[in-house]
């Protein structure tokens, strides 16, 4: 077994050794490049964020872009093809001689209260 003394004494003599102090001064020689690459770590970061965020804000104005496209190309026609539709439904309705509305009880009632597409199921 070895004796207590002698084991501090060795770990005495190892901490004033040169390996010890050799290896501080590695630890001083590499803090200045290791916190330099975290710096660089920390900016490479942001430019990846920031270029993520400015491709996100191209992805939504495309989307939005395309969205009126497709209101203008699409949409517009079909509600002019609509009213167009209501218009001639209304001239139809226009075209029923009033003789004809005032016998029909069902009529009339449908004509008078404003409820005239169900009139004319």
């Amino acid at each position: 077994m070895t004796n207590p003394t002698t084991n501090s004494n060795a770990q005495s003599a190892a901490l004033g050794s040169s390996k010890f102090i050799s290896s501080e001064n590695i630890l001083e020689a590499l803090e200045a490049p290791l916190q330099a690459l975290v710096m660089n770590m920390g900016l490479a970061i942001e430019d990846f964020l920031d270029n993520v965020l400015n491709i996100d804000r191209i992805k939504y104005a495309v989307i939005v872009i395309f969205s009126f496209g497709v209101l203008i190309v699409l949409w517009r026609p079909y509600i002019r093809s609509l009213n167009e539709k209501i218009f001639r439904t209304k001239g139809m309705l226009n075209m029923i001689p009033l003789e004809i509305i005032m016998k029909s009880e069902n009529l009339k009632e449908k004509f008078l209260s404003g409820n005239i597409l169900h009139s004319v199921k």
